[in-house]
């Protein structure tokens, strides 16, 4: 929905979902053992937000957190800070 508002504000048009906001930033956590289906929805959403100019990026191990992020969560929560999902900002200054 707020790559579709983007892409008609882009274009001059009302925005179809007002009460969406367009992100600067659309993140998805790959917390590895997710099903199939929920990569191909990544993707789907990777290529919207590529389209409109929405930052789309995916966290995982070994992209310099240098640890499992599903074990991080599942050994930590409840009992110290694990990363949280989900998050999201309207400006980049948070």
């Amino acid at each position: 929905m707020a790559c579709e508002n983007k892409h008609a504000l882009d274009a001059g048009l009302p925005m179809p979902y007002p009460l969406v906001p367009i992100y600067d930033l659309i993140l998805f956590c790959d917390m590895a053992p997710e099903a199939d289906w929920v990569y191909y929805q990544a993707m789907f959403i990777a290529a919207a937000c590529k389209n409109v100019g929405i930052e789309f990026v995916i966290l995982k191990e070994g992209d310099g957190y240098g640890k499992d992020l599903y074990k991080d969560y599942m050994d930590g929560f409840g009992f110290r800070h694990v990363k949280s999902i989900p998050f999201w900002s309207l400006k980049r200054s948070g």
